[in-house]
C-alpha cells in the first residue's frame, strides 16, 4: 500500500551480441522434408547508474 513499484527504461552503456546459426533440410520423400535449425547466441549488456552497475543478458534473450 505504501510502497510503489517503479519501472523506467534507460539505454545501456555497453552491449554486444555474437552468435552462429546452422540450418539443414533432408528430403525423406517427394512430399516430406525434415528440417532443423540450431542457433547459438550470447549477449551481454551493462547498465550503470549512480547507485549500481549491472551486467546481464540482453532483455528477451533466452538463457540457453
Amino acid at each position: 500500500v505504501g510502497a510503489q513499484n517503479r519501472f523506467s527504461w534507460e539505454n545501456a552503456d555497453e552491449s554486444y551480441v555474437v552468435g552462429a546459426e546452422i540450418e539443414g533440410r533432408v528430403g525423406l520423400t517427394p512430399k516430406l522434408d525434415l528440417r532443423g535449425n540450431l542457433t547459438l547466441i550470447e549477449s551481454e549488456t551493462t547498465v550503470r547508474t549512480e547507485q549500481f552497475e549491472e551486467t546481464r543478458r540482453m532483455y528477451g534473450q533466452a538463457p540457453y
